[in-house]
């Protein structure tokens, strides 16, 4: 797992600085997709980018080896839609996920820091500088 923001914003993020609820997020997030791809033979490398937003708020992003449309996330999307999001405050929490499936190499097509397409448009199209997630999140997932 890789965390987009330092250690410094996720402790002022999550309240009382408790990451426990977080942690059991992202064990639960795994679960369904280890589950959802449990019988795939066809090897992938994925990338699954998150958002969790005060208010509850939990958002998916996927970047994979194969040219996968983003509508064949859909079924995977209802799966962790229904995952309890842990409480964040001040702004958002996000992190990147990355796997192999059926051997994929779980490092392609990921630099060191996942980036979804989606996301490097918006910064690409900014009149001024996005600072990734926050910046980012407020024009590709405005409240």
């Amino acid at each position: 797992m890789l965390l987009y923001q330092p250690d410094k914003v996720l402790q002022e993020r999550l309240p009382d600085g408790d990451a426990s609820d977080l942690g059991k997020f992202v064990n639960a997030v795994e679960k369904v997709c280890t589950d959802h791809y449990a019988t795939s033979n066809t090897p992938e490398s994925l990338a699954m980018v998150v958002a969790v937003k005060p208010k509850s708020k939990a958002r998916f992003w996927f970047v994979s080896s194969r040219d996968t449309p983003d509508k064949d996330f859909d079924a995977l999307r209802q799966k962790l839609a229904k995952i309890p999001v842990p409480k964040v405050v001040s702004g958002p929490v996000a992190f990147a996920i990355r796997s192999s499936i059926a051997g994929g190499d779980p490092k392609k097509p990921c630099d060191e820091v996942p980036r979804r397409k989606e996301w490097l448009d918006a910064i690409a199209k900014s009149k001024v500088p996005l600072v990734a997630p926050d910046g980012v999140l407020k024009v590709i997932w405005p409240d």
